[in-house]
């Protein structure tokens, strides 16, 4: 599913009223049909009352058509709505006086006040469960907010309503995502076509809510493409795991994992057993002598072991010399940060021909700007996978400025190192040497624990070695399968209880669901 800018949803609506002969009003519509249908469904799939009062907050352009088009089919539906007119005095657009005169003659009730404190006491009387349509202000916001509004915007946040917002909750920008002192924190955002940047950055992260995108008529070839892509069970490349049953084991690629020091063997073996359940045919893994028998002790019967000897340049580099029988390299969950880990890391980076993804302690190892000639020059796949400390450590770069323009800085970096960035979080980001962005969006607090970036680092090693190079596709697959894993382990243990093994052992449902 594509994700647009303010630009170019302008240029997708000049096109649409333009040469496609679609009129505004009928999009307009269309909104208000599938606002209500969501709302309708809201209220029969939740624990709200059958009665639930719906109150439509309009402001003064076409975000409050919107939202007068769902006021007027939802009377028309038999649910109690009203709306109140922030702004009566203002000059209105020609399509919300269309949409005024359409709502009165339904008899939607249009309520207006003429201090802040009269509304504030509308509000107070209000059912403490009602449902609050918020169609004050749309994706153009640009902060700064007038006192007035921000008054207004924080009085609907004191309320117990559930909040649905139209197309992006009000006080946040469909730029890129900031907001002044205060935005509406929505339960539920309804993006009109498509995703905006605005709903996955900055302050638009925690206050969209749960994001459904609803089809209001657009032109769908004007959906299409584009360089920013949200990753989807519809968009992901399912046919990477397509198997051959009369297929054997060498047929499915074999990932070598290198870390684990000592008390962090558990992280390599993380990754190890997440690349073995994405399918992979042979697994090896290398860690140092002090730490070997405390791999083995813990590490499943399958999973192949070895010493990492690297005492002399002479070892290390028959090493390194060995690694051509492997398909992908993993390398750093609890590799630690000797000079001896570095001199290794930057030896595979050098001459393994392969996949490497870099993960941890090898971010944190090396340097965007030291190693920049290194990294940059390998002709096959480099993916790196920090968390935004292990991003601003790794690019020189602080964390607040990584996270306020994440898609700009991943998108120098990657073209800087001719490699792959996937900034791990709640929201997280992939950039592509291609110059493709994704994001991921599905926020859950159980992946928030140890280990559950090791499992990313392992899935993505055993997809690269069973499904080739193309880090377009085969990135924002693990990146799927990663977080699909991890809602079905919430489903079953609940968010506190999770850990990254139960990621790992929902692998196979995630897998099966994006075959189905």
């Amino acid at each position: 599913m594509r994700i647009v800018s303010l630009e170019e949803i302008k240029q997708i609506e000049q096109t649409t009223f333009g040469p496609y002969h679609i009129l505004e009003t009928q999009i307009i519509e269309n909104v208000g049909i599938r606002t209500c249908e969501f709302i309708k469904q809201l209220i029969n799939s939740s624990d709200l009352p059958k009665e639930s009062q719906v109150v439509v907050f309009l402001g003064s352009g076409n975000n409050a058509s919107d939202g007068l088009a769902a006021a007027r089919h939802l009377l028309n539906s038999n649910v109690n709505v009203s709306a109140i007119e922030l702004f009566p005095d203002k000059k209105k657009s020609p399509e919300l006086i269309l949409q005024m005169k359409q709502a009165k003659a339904f008899g939607v009730s249009i309520l207006n006040f003429t201090t802040f404190l009269e509304l504030k006491s509308f509000v107070a009387g209000l059912p403490p469960h009602c449902i609050v349509v918020d169609a004050i202000v749309g994706t153009g916001f640009r902060p700064p907010l007038n006192e007035y509004l921000s008054h207004v915007l924080t009085v609907i946040n004191q309320m117990k309503a559930t909040i649905v917002s139209l197309d992006i909750p009000s006080g946040i920008s469909g730029l890129d995502g900031q907001m002044d002192s205060v935005a509406i924190k929505a339960s539920h955002t309804l993006a009109v076509a498509v995703p905006k940047l605005g709903h996955f950055l900055d302050m638009g992260l925690t206050h969209s809510g749960k994001l459904t995108v609803i089809d209001v008529g657009f032109p769908t070839n004007l959906l299409c493409g584009g360089d920013k892509t949200l990753i989807t069970s519809l968009n992901v490349a399912w046919n990477l795991l397509k198997r051959d049953p009369l297929a054997h084991k060498n047929d499915f690629g074999h990932t070598l994992c290198i870390g684990g020091s000592k008390g962090l063997t558990g992280a390599i073996i993380l990754a190890a057993t997440s690349a073995q359940k994405m399918g992979v045919g042979l697994i090896s893994v290398y860690t140092w002598q002090d730490c070997y028998q405390e791999l083995t002790s813990k590490i499943a019967p399958e999973i192949m072991t070895g010493v990492l000897k690297a005492t002399t340049k002479d070892e290390i580099s028959h090493f390194v010399s060995s690694l051509s029988k492997y398909n992908s390299i993993v390398i750093g969950p609890g590799l630690g940060t000797s000079k001896t880990a570095l001199e290794i890391v930057r030896l595979i980076l050098l001459k393994f021909m392969g996949p490497v993804i870099v993960d941890a302690d090898a971010i944190n190892l090396l340097d965007s700007i030291k190693d920049q000639k290194l990294i940059s020059k390998r002709t096959a796949p480099t993916v790196f996978t920090p968390h935004p400390g292990e991003l601003s450590k790794f690019s020189g770069l602080a964390k607040k400025q990584l996270l306020k323009t994440p898609l700009e800085v991943l998108k120098k970096l990657s073209n800087s190192l001719n490699a792959t960035i996937v900034l791990k979080g709640a929201c997280s980001y992939i950039q592509t040497p291609s110059n493709l962005s994704f994001i991921y969006f599905s926020p859950n607090d159980g992946m928030a624990t140890a280990g559950s970036g090791d499992v990313l680092a392992g899935i993505l090693g055993g997809v690269f070695a069973q499904a080739g190079t193309n880090v377009d596709q085969i990135v924002p697959l693990s990146v799927y399968l990663h977080g699909k894993a991890g809602e079905n382990a919430k489903q079953k243990l609940d968010a506190r209880s999770m850990n990254a093994s139960d990621i790992i052992d929902n692998l196979a449902s995630a897998i099966n669901q994006t075959l189905k």
